[in-house]
């Protein structure tokens, strides 16, 4: 378990290296800040958060589980009302899923490397929408979907993302909702499609 967890972040930190070089290079060139008013801001920090999930077609689909979600982000700023916003996710949900017995569910576990980029619009310094889309890479072993009886397969995808922000972007922590949906997965069980959607809350920790 140690060295899948080292694993883990070490895949976290490459990717994120490559996500965030783009956005430091250009925020470099650029320079200056909200004050100085001299072009783009470049911010970087930690998120994490809880999620609540659910999968359509269920009997019991509108029961949702909860899950979490961690992972950095980094941030660009265009002008003091617009920007882009690209993240790089490790998140774990739970949800109910026909396992092909007679209509009964099984609660199985779905864990996943999210990468959302998200168009950033402040409506005030303290309140900001999001919205964009996200790949997913689901990362569920196979030993994790034999325990659970399940043989959920999912393609690199495409989801979406809505969202808000609540709390400065220039100090402290802030606040965050968001809704995703689309996240699509093949139940060989019982070969239909699932997809999955789930509200996300957590705090954003701003370290640059």
């Amino acid at each position: 378990m140690l060295n899948r967890f080292r694993g883990n972040v070490k895949v976290l930190s490459f990717l994120f290296g490559i996500l965030v070089l783009p956005f430091a290079v250009q925020a470099q060139h650029w320079g200056g800040g909200y004050g100085q008013r001299r072009g783009p801001v470049f911010h970087l920090g930690v998120m994490g958060g809880a999620t609540l999930a659910r999968a359509t077609g269920n009997e019991r689909g509108n029961e949702r589980l909860w899950g979490w979600l961690v992972g950095p982000y980094a941030s660009l700023d265009f002008t003091e009302n617009l920007g882009l916003q690209a993240e790089v996710l490790y998140s774990r949900n739970r949800v109910w899923v026909d396992n092909g017995n007679e209509g009964a569910q099984s609660k199985i576990g779905v864990k996943s490397w999210d990468f959302p980029l998200l168009l950033r619009y402040s409506v005030a310094d303290f309140f900001t929408l999001q919205a964009g889309p996200q790949i997913r890479r689901n990362v569920t072993s196979e030993r994790n979907r034999e325990l659970n009886n399940q043989h959920i397969q999912v393609r690199h995808q495409v989801s979406y993302v809505i969202g808000f922000e609540l709390g400065s972007k220039q100090r402290g922590k802030r606040v965050f909702g968001r809704y995703n949906w689309n996240n699509k997965y093949d139940n060989t069980a019982v070969d239909k499609t699932v997809k999955i959607n789930q509200f996300q809350f957590g705090v954003l920790f701003p370290l640059l």
